[in-house]
């Protein structure tokens, strides 16, 4: 007997067979600062140098993971490949991961005009020893192509690590609120920042993202998971005016796409009308204070 059913696809128009983006593992919905579940964020990676977990980062192919600038150059002087690891599909930091896969590293390669005083142009590609496999706990993260707007105040994650792989959801700031924010006190001195077009803020006035370096801020749109930012720095995490600054992704298409065969740009569709982004912030002081 010939059975016929009805298939309903809930991904984007003209997107038949996505290949970013997608959380095969079903979870439920996980609270903000609590452990994710095995294959929550398929594309999470956790870079170790000798041995020692130093970054995160995320999956764009099977033989790319994108992290920070700031992760790889201060070990590319000793530079002995030997002693990288990237590990894909882990859940537990310390311990056992079934379904883990452990891999060297061909290529490291930083963003030749990385500033490590000002965190301009933080971001590297990292190119794996060998492809590895897809499954429900390795799966590449989407990338937004040149010029896309994410909704400000809209819905986004970071995940990184503590003894377990942990997300926060965590809203996105204008880049002018963002950068009034930086301009005012807050419990850590510092040098000044300039946050610049090739950056993207998220978090909380009441401070930081809660995001490793080198791990994702991603976002949701029409079903699939876009990488909107790499983790760059923060004036510490819960100080008062300094939500997290992330390297925007977007900004940087030409740069992976120049290294990275089929690099998983794909196309969006950007936020209807303009969006809100005060260039002043200080209704926003006595709220931070309190």
């Amino acid at each position: 007997t010939l059975h016929t059913a009805t298939w309903r696809s809930t991904l984007p128009p003209l997107l038949c067979s996505p290949v970013c983006g997608l959380q095969p593992a079903v979870t439920p919905r996980i609270l903000n600062g609590q452990a994710s579940q095995p294959g929550r964020w398929p594309w999470q990676v956790s870079l170790r140098y000798g041995g020692t977990h130093i970054c995160g980062g995320s999956v764009i192919t099977n033989s790319w993971v994108l992290t920070a600038a700031q992760c790889v150059l201060p070990f590319l002087n000793q530079f002995d490949l030997e002693l990288w690891e990237v590990l894909l599909g882990m859940h537990v930091l310390q311990g056992e991961n079934p379904g883990m896969v452990r891999s060297r590293v061909r290529r490291l390669i930083p963003h030749e005009k990385y500033n490590k005083s000002t965190m301009e142009n933080n971001i590297a590609l990292i190119e794996l020893e060998q492809p590895v496999p897809y499954g429900h706990l390795i799966q590449p993260v989407c990338l937004p192509k040149s010029g896309h707007t994410f909704q400000l105040n809209g819905t986004c994650y970071v995940s990184g690590w503590g003894a377990v792989a942990i997300s926060l959801e965590v809203p996105l700031v204008g880049p002018r609120k963002c950068g009034c924010l930086y301009s005012l006190p807050s419990q850590l001195s510092g040098q000044p920042v300039n946050v610049t077009d090739a950056m993207i803020c998220a978090g909380f006035q009441e401070g930081g993202s809660g995001a490793d370096s080198g791990g994702p801020l991603v976002c949701e749109e029409s079903g699939l998971w876009f990488q909107a930012g790499v983790s760059n720095f923060k004036e510490g995490c819960g100080h008062t005016n300094r939500p997290g600054i992330f390297t925007l992704v977007s900004a940087y298409q030409n740069w992976i796409t120049d290294k990275v065969d089929k690099a998983p740009f794909m196309n969006q569709t950007n936020p209807p009308g303009p969006q809100a982004d005060e260039p002043t912030c200080t209704d926003l002081v006595g709220k931070g204070s309190e």
